[in-house]
This record gives C-alpha cells, sequence and structure tokens, in this order.
C-alpha cells in the first residue's frame, strides 16, 4: 500500500469547516466525515510548489510502474474559474488555489499560540490558519486520482465570512423603526 505524502501549508483561508463535528450523515458530499476546504493564495509559490510536488509523489507512490491512469481526480483546483463562475459568490477565491481535505476522525485545530481549542464557536468559514495534509493516491471502484486527507489545523486569525451570506448593507437600506403591524 503506498505512503502518503505530508504537507503543511503556509496562511491560507479555510471555508465550510466541518472540524469540531462531522458533516450530516444525510449531507450529499462526505457525509459523517470531518472537510475543510483549504485556499491557499497563488502567490504563496512555497506552499503551491510543496502541494503539487506531493501530488506528483502520491501518484508515483500509487502507480510506481509509471503508468498514470488517464481521467484521474486531481485535489487542487484554480480558485480563479470558480470566481469567473459567479464573481459575488465566489470573490474569495479570486487568486487562490483551493481543495477540500477530509477525515474520518476528528481533527486538532489549534490557536495561533498552538493551544487547542475546543470552542467550535471560535473557529468560522473565511478564518486564517494554516492546515497540515496528507497526499495520498487512490484506485476505488473505478475511482482513480489524489485524496486529501486532513491532520490538523491551527487557526491564525479572523478573515472575512465566506458562507455567502452578503454585506448586510448590500441587502437592505436604512429604515426608519416602523410600529408592530
Amino acid at each position: 500500500m503506498a505512503e502518503s505524502v505530508k504537507v503543511v501549508t503556509g496562511k491560507a483561508f479555510i471555508a465550510h469547516p466541518y472540524i469540531f463535528n462531522p458533516r450530516p450523515e444525510s449531507a450529499e458530499i462526505d457525509p459523517g466525515k470531518f472537510t475543510v476546504m483549504v485556499g491557499v493564495p497563488k502567490s504563496d509559490t512555497d506552499t503551491v510548489k510543496r502541494i503539487k510536488d506531493a501530488i506528483a509523489e502520491a501518484i508515483k507512490r500509487q502507480w510506481p510502474e509509471g503508468k498514470t491512469p488517464g481521467g484521474m481526480s486531481m485535489p487542487l483546483k484554480d480558485g480563479d474559474a470558480k470566481f469567473a463562475e459567479d464573481e459575488k459568490k465566489y470573490s474569495h477565491m479570486k487568486g487562490h488555489y483551493y481543495l477540500n481535505a477530509k477525515t474520518t476522525t476528528k481533527p486538532k485545530v489549534f490557536d495561533a499560540t498552538v493551544q487547542e481549542i475546543l470552542d467550535p464557536k471560535e473557529v468560522s468559514s473565511g478564518d486564517f490558519g494554516k492546515v497540515s495534509l496528507n497526499f495520498k493516491g487512490f484506485d476505488k471502484a473505478g475511482n482513480k486520482g489524489v485524496g486529501v486527507y486532513l491532520n490538523a489545523v491551527q487557526i491564525l486569525g479572523k478573515g472575512t465570512s465566506v458562507i455567502g451570506a452578503g454585506n448586510v448593507k448590500d441587502d437592505f437600506a436604512i429604515e426608519e423603526a416602523a410600529e408592530v403591524f
């Protein structure tokens, strides 16, 4: 069985963090798993290179004979392509690569001083941090590619919410207090 390749990112944004509780069993994607989307700035060329190298190494370890299958699922996606789909909805993706990481066991979550965070309210979609990941090739039931497995998250600071709520000032105008109906 092929070994995984570990990478700890530089400062990245995290979105849709299911890192304290797993996704609901009724979820269409990754039910019962702990997941997080990681957005790596394209300007962080060191982290981008380490991730691309880890993907290449995971492929080499999974298919050592050098016969890489076509049509593989690759984990690193271009955020600018998502931004082009809907600039308002995906504004946080511009200038980033992104990937989705998952695990079946609860990952450790730490603050900037490496103290464990136990309260889920202290972490929000859009916060910044570093993420410890493992990359590993897979060949299961006709699906082939490189999976990203979540080890731990270090929250470094608060960011702008990316849950799609938008800006309140765009949604509402200042109104005079209304009487009760």
